[in-house]
């Protein structure tokens, strides 16, 4: 288990197979596209302490686990192990920021092994915004992915990422802006989409606590700027992607 002290060491980043990566970077191409719409148009790490203290995915009144809050940061490539506690839970927040980098960022997973295991944040993509070598926002992790044991980033920026509880995630709401993760506890139905940021595209994904992926709810091609889709009923995970300003029209 890691120890939780004012720091947490870190290693240097595994090599990962190409094949893998390209793979995963295909899959993430396709969730920014797809169908389904109706378009119009080396600081070391620093943990800092939850509320909470259970841990794991039965934690009461907890469906996605709880776990300690910690943050990760540096200013390039670097593999950042995870503590056994956000091992366990079946899902967390990542807030991420990335300043003036040359490259874009990328975040994925690995076991213990080093071999890949699944892409949380590529900012080569357009949906991310149109500086691959800054990004301020946030993804949906884990969900699900109990081999995982370490989060690397590909990066020559400084940059911080920090690991949360879904519970310390808000009600998803019905606008916002940029990538955001939320908690959505309706009835689920069809669910608008409206974009403001239409070269980027619009991605709208759910996870229910059970599930080893999430799913996609609502997707805009690039270039659209509404469409529609539909949302399971909760409790469960959503993530909005988006470069710009979006608008929801819930069930």
């Amino acid at each position: 288990m890691v120890p939780r002290s004012n720091t947490h060491r870190s290693r240097p980043v595994r090599p990962v197979r190409l094949t893998a990566l390209a793979a995963a970077a295909a899959l993430l191409a396709g969730c920014a596209g797809g169908g389904g719409t109706d378009g119009t148009g080396t600081a070391a790490p620093t943990p800092s302490p939850s509320p909470s203290e259970q841990a794991g995915p039965t934690a009461e009144g907890e469906p996605f686990g709880t776990f300690e809050e910690v943050v990760f940061e540096g200013d390039s490539a670097q593999a950042v192990e995870l503590p056994e506690d956000v091992r366990a839970a079946r899902a967390a927040v990542v807030d991420v920021l990335y300043e003036e980098g040359a490259r874009e960022l990328q975040l994925f997973t690995t076991d213990a092994d080093g071999g890949f295991s699944s892409v949380l944040l590529d900012t080569f993509l357009p949906i991310t915004g149109d500086d691959p070598g800054d990004f301020s926002g946030q993804v949906a992790g884990l969900v699900g992915d109990a081999s995982a044991t370490h989060v690397n980033v590909e990066a020559d920026g400084a940059w911080r990422v920090t690991l949360r509880p879904v519970s310390t995630a808000p009600e998803l709401p019905e606008s916002g802006s940029g990538h955001g993760v939320f908690r959505y506890s309706g009835p689920g139905g069809d669910l608008g989409v409206t974009g403001s940021g239409a070269e980027g595209g619009l991605a709208v994904q759910q996870a229910a606590p059970d599930a080893t992926a999430p799913s996609r709810a609502a997707f805009l091609e690039f270039e659209e700027r509404a469409g529609t889709g539909s949302l399971a009923a909760g409790p469960s995970l959503v993530h909005v992607a988006h470069n710009g300003e979006w608008s929801l029209d819930l069930p």
